[in-house]
């Protein structure tokens, strides 16, 4: 990892999976401490989500394996790098490949939990659309086909995300969805010091499966029916300026 006294540019780390951006360290006079804690970065976010997560709504980044790591510290023009090992605990008998495949394990689950939330915001976004081109154009034929891409979004989103859920013992009442146990799932790995069981593949592999299943709709709704909905807004040929 890197630290560095000035804001990184988030441009640099958007489309490089598992590296972590740098962190700032404040330049105060004196010692200064920053702790690492041994995770990668999180999955994607649903920005206005607020519980659908559940139990679940810990950190979901994975936890580092023991090996060969390397700190920078930035100043100005100088760079200083320093090596260290990251170790495994002794106690637990576990090799560090043991830990390498809990670790790679890991990785998966959230990239999985990733690509569910970017297709739930790729949905509300959407969403957000129709609902704004419905509303401008007071149209009957465009309200309908809205309400009915609309319809079928929701019926993906169901399956990805508990979104009735607003707070943690929302749970109680509506059951967590496929992200919430991919982020469970996470914790589960990262809970082990070592290699992840058979039993935890297992879940994985099924949980994927689901997910592609949603996200195959998903897909096919943006390549069908955005389409249809576009040429209904087309077809009312309304002003750029509606007074």
């Amino acid at each position: 990892r890197e630290f560095s006294s000035k804001e990184p540019d988030e441009k640099e780390f958007k489309d490089k999976p598992g590296l972590s951006k740098p962190q700032i360290v404040p330049a105060k006079q004196g010692g200064n401490r920053f702790v690492w804690n041994l995770r990668y970065p999180n999955a994607t976010e649903v920005p206005d989500d607020t519980g659908s997560m559940g139990f679940a709504s810990g950190a979901t980044g994975p936890k580092a394996a023991p090996g060969s790591y390397q700190v920078e510290i930035v100043n100005g023009g100088t760079t200083l790098t320093h090596a260290f090992e990251l170790l495994p605990d002794a106690r637990t008998g576990s090799s560090i490949e043991d830990y390498r495949e809990g670790f790679d394990l890991a990785l998966q689950v959230r990239d999985k939990l990733s690509e569910l939330h970017e297709g739930v915001n790729k949905m509300r976004a959407v969403r957000k659309q129709v609902d704004a081109w419905s509303e401008r154009l007071d149209d009957e034929g465009v309200t309908k086909a809205g309400e009915a891409l609309k319809d079928r979004l929701r019926e993906v989103e169901d399956e990805l995300i508990q979104w009735r859920a607003k707070a943690g013992q929302d749970t109680l009442n509506f059951p967590v969805k496929l992200n919430a146990k991919l982020a469970a799932l996470i914790g589960s790995i990262n809970g082990t010091e070592g290699k992840p069981t058979t039993q935890v593949r297992e879940v994985f592999d099924d949980l994927a499966g689901k997910v592609d299943t949603q996200l195959k709709k998903l897909d096919a709704i943006l390549k069908e029916d955005v389409p249809g909905f576009n040429a209904k807004v087309k077809a009312v040929a309304a002003d750029a300026i509606a007074l």
